[in-house]
């Protein structure tokens, strides 16, 4: 399988249903971290997968 697929499959098993940019975002955090998602305990892969809910091109208000 494809470890793109597996990377989603795993992530919505716990929870996390990442497709398109955020499974994107997210595979290229994992790999920052690992060679391959599967070296990372459960806990860890969802701790670091978090970051990819953020979006970078959010307009903050003004008084921010």
């Amino acid at each position: 399988m494809d470890p793109r697929r597996e990377l989603a499959r795993r992530l919505a098993r716990l929870g996390m249903h990442f497709e398109g940019e955020r499974l994107d975002h997210a595979e290229r955090i994992v790999h920052l971290h690992a060679p391959h998602h599967g070296s990372l305990s459960d806990l860890v892969l969802m701790t670091i997968c978090v970051e990819a809910y953020r979006k970078a091109d959010v307009d903050l208000p003004a008084w921010v």
